[in-house]
């Protein structure tokens, strides 16, 4: 019986210049694979019956046939993660790389000679990107509500100043870049006065961005959204209770029933929508919380819910932290018993508390094996004037503006002088206060996105930027009390 293996559509392969990125679409996976290795797979982009597929390797590609079926057989269904190579040359490959054909598999349109690179030049071990990968575009820094727990810097309040004809060149460089995700943050997206022409030249460069919103939608706006060919939305959402909405967002006590029109709305439109919910002192309630989630559940296109604890926001003042923040015990019991209901449902993500404060101050081993920044190592964020900047709630602090895309290319940001002497922070830049500025791990620290940048600000302020991320086990106890307590 014949049988036909193709790449599974959930990773991309991408040429990165001096080697091959192969990715999770919605990122998370990300590997640096041998020139010659992505061209095998990139044979199975199409459904071709598995033994004429390894001939048709050999016969472009000049190698033995064993050579490559015993390469390919260890991606073939693979169920576990696996190392491939020896030293250098070594590449972590993911469960499922090549996978029976699926009934609705849509081939990616790969070509074995778009991934040929010189051998001398491969680099399978610099983190960073030659080419970025994805971006966000902040919108804008208007709001329809007005969060208790809003991290934002709302010092600057301005809808997108980027002319659109540049917009769309952006956009156009990014799809001629092979940019996985081109996405979207507020402020609110739907306060842009030309949010329809944006969302229409997204989706029609291959970018179908989950639009995050907390404005109720009309019937006019949720058409426009089916029209376009949105395939997700995303509503933060805390209660359905519209006494605590009304309190923690500062709008009327008619919120609730507008936004509970808006999700019927959408299940009509049969748009897909998810929802992003934040635990504060007002919400934290057991009852609450699954209130809210069972209500979503009984939606066809409710696709997940996402449940996190409020954290320290840098942007406001010390005493209004505190007001927001539930204690210790209360938060630890309510996603106690949320995991013992909800941990087996797909559609409900409960995050893992870490605003304790025993997650700061790692181990040593823990430190270095914790989850690394994408941050100017991937992609980067687009401030609505047009700045560019490695993280979304470092917003305008002059030490991570890489660039201006009103007046660069994506790829002149990516490669600027500012951009880099992040990535390859040199001593000397670090102030003799830091405990960074004598450490033995510096360069290990930075140059692998070892640091939260974000996390740094929040615990010791806007001009100790240099400081050791809170986790490390070097770290100074936090100006601010950034954890719950």
């Amino acid at each position: 019986m014949s049988q036909i293996f193709v790449l599974n559509p959930e990773y991309i392969l991408r040429n990165d210049i001096n080697r091959v990125i192969l990715t999770s679409k919605e990122g998370g996976i990300t590997t640096f694979i041998h020139p010659l290795q992505a061209m095998i797979i990139s044979f199975f982009d199409q459904p071709i019956e598995y033994l004429s597929n390894l001939n048709r390797i050999s016969h472009f590609l000049h190698l033995p046939l064993n050579e490559i079926e015993g390469f390919v057989t260890k991606l073939t269904n693979n169920s576990e993660k696996i190392w491939i190579g020896e030293g250098k040359n070594a590449s972590h490959y993911p469960e499922n790389v090549l996978i029976n054909l699926p009934s609705n598999y849509l081939k990616q349109g790969y070509y074995f000679k778009d991934f040929m690179i010189d051998g001398k030049k491969v680099d399978l071990v610099s983190r960073r990107f030659q080419i970025p990968i994805e971006t966000i575009l902040m919108i804008n820094t208007l709001c329809y509500t007005d969060c208790t727990y809003c991290y934002a810097d709302r010092r600057n309040k301005f809808d997108l100043k980027i002319p659109f004809e540049r917009m769309a060149e952006i956009i156009v460089e990014a799809k001629e870049l092979k940019f996985r995700k081109f996405d979207t943050s507020g402020g609110e997206f739907f306060l842009y006065k030309n949010w329809e022409n944006l969302l229409s030249f997204l989706i029609s460069n291959g970018f179908n961005p989950t639009i995050p919103a907390k404005i109720p939608l009309s019937n006019q706006q949720v058409s426009k959204l089916k029209d376009f060919g949105l395939k997700e939305i995303q509503i933060s959402l805390d209660s359905i209770n519209a006494e605590i909405l009304s309190s923690t967002l500062n709008v009327s006590k008619s919120y609730w029933k507008q936004i509970n029109e808006t999700i019927h709305e959408l299940e009509k439109a049969k748009i897909h929508f998810r929802v992003n919910t934040i635990v504060t002192r007002y919400n934290a309630s057991y009852n609450e919380i699954v209130r809210l989630v069972e209500y979503l559940l009984g939606f066809e296109y409710f696709n997940d819910i996402s449940i996190g604890c409020v954290g320290y926001t840098h942007y406001k003042s010390a005493l209004h932290n505190a007001t927001i923040m539930p204690n210790k015990e209360e938060v630890e019991l309510v996603f106690s018993h949320l995991h013992e209901k909800f941990d087996n449902n797909e559609k409900v993500t409960i995050s893992e508390l870490t605003f304790f404060k025993d997650n700061f101050r790692m181990s040593h081993d823990s430190f270095f094996k914790k989850a690394l920044c994408s941050g100017n190592f991937q992609g980067f964020i687009i401030l609505p004037d047009g700045k560019v900047t490695i993280c979304e709630e470092l917003y305008w602090h002059p030490r991570f503006i890489i660039g201006d895309l009103t007046k660069q290319s994506i790829m002149e940001v990516w490669n600027s002088d500012k951009a880099k002497d992040l990535v390859y922070l040199n001593k000397n830049s670090i102030r003799a206060e830091s405990p960074c500025h004598n450490c033995d791990w510096f360069d290990a620290c930075h140059q692998d996105g070892g640091k939260c940048w974000r996390e740094i600000i929040k615990s010791y302020g806007d001009q100790n930027w240099d400081f050791p991320d809170p986790r490390c086990p070097y770290a100074p106890e936090p100006i601010n009390k950034i954890y719950v307590g």
